[in-house]
């Protein structure tokens, strides 16, 4: 059991939805898009309702299973434990991986201030080295991630906010046409976009996972769940728009960092430095959260006699 000093309000649940889904990758997405243009815009909406209507399924499961693990629970009710041992063990490898490449995220984004990083060695030590740290503040209990995760999706939302009101007070109506600026057809260049968008909401189920380490679970997990992903949702479709308010689809697509080069209409040749920061920190807080949900996944299947008991062993925290 987890008495209410060892639980995570209402906003860090809501952060580990919002911080999970916006990592490192939204800063370098527009260069992918851009290659078929404005109407890019057209697949992060259809993206952005299909996860509303995910979202809402998980809101409601999270109520009727308060307490209870998200994605293990709710497909062992429905298609049995085999069935959920394979979704979860999947899910749980998929995320190993993806906290590897989010510490080399960071070590890339590093390399703006340390050159040496561009070396493998030094690389590969700095890219273990940050995940050790993460793992260290997963060690300090979910209070510490809770905060950490806080305060990272707080700070990682000022490039996009800034992005979004230069945008908007700049924008430049010629850089959305024409709409399609690839040799696609409109209908495949927005499947095409529509796919490439929706790995971003990827972290949707984030607050399903630890769902008994949440206060009132049933109430605030379901929150967490449908405002963060509507909350993201917003946040991707506008920032979308400014960026292309700001840059051409040729400009976007030349660009090693589109948000830098976006706030150096104001900042100068100082946003590469700026950018690069923001996105040190947000690949930070979405490694944390990520870390958080590797810890649980193995710790529930441990619970249901499916993995080692080892899996189980807790510190004091």
């Amino acid at each position: 059991m987890h008495n209410i000093e060892n639980k995570i309000e209402f906003k860090e649940s809501f952060t580990l939805v919002v911080g999970n889904m916006i990592g490192a990758g939204i800063f370098m997405l527009p260069i992918s898009l851009s290659a078929y243009g404005s109407i890019s815009i057209l697949g992060w909406i259809i993206s952005g309702i299909i996860s509303i209507c995910l979202a809402s399924v998980f809101k409601k499961l999270s109520r009727k299973y308060a307490g209870e693990s998200g994605p293990f629970t709710y497909t062992k009710k429905y298609f049995g434990e085999f069935t959920a041992f394979l979704v979860v063990w999947g899910y749980w490898i998929s995320i190993l991986l993806l906290n590897a490449s989010l510490a080399i995220a960071i070590t890339s984004y590093s390399t703006v201030f340390l050159p040496i990083l561009k070396n493998q060695y030094y690389n590969i030590f700095f890219s273990s080295f940050i995940i050790i740290i993460i793992s260290t503040i997963s060690l300090s209990g979910i209070k510490g991630i809770g905060k950490f995760q806080f305060y990272t999706a707080l700070i990682k939302l000022i490039p996009l906010i800034l992005t979004i009101f230069l945008g908007f007070l700049f924008m430049n109506r010629e850089n959305f046409y024409p709409i399609n600026v690839s040799n696609e057809t409109d209908f495949r260049a927005i499947t095409i976009t529509t796919t490439l968008t929706f790995f971003a909401f990827l972290g949707l189920e984030s607050a399903t996972v630890p769902d008994n380490k949440v206060q009132n679970a049933k109430e605030n997990v379901s929150k967490s769940t449908i405002y963060g992903v509507i909350f993201t949702f917003f946040v991707y479709v506008l920032s979308s728009i400014a960026l292309f308010g700001l840059l051409s689809p040729e400009q976007i697509q030349e660009s090693n960092a589109p948000y830098a080069d976006a706030g150096g209409i104001i900042l100068g040749d100082y946003a590469k430095y700026i950018v690069a920061i923001f996105a040190i920190i947000s690949a930070l807080g979405c490694l944390n959260g990520w870390t958080l949900l590797q810890i649980e996944l193995p710790k529930n299947l441990s619970k249901n006699n499916l993995f080692p008991k080892i899996f189980l062993k807790e510190n004091a925290n």
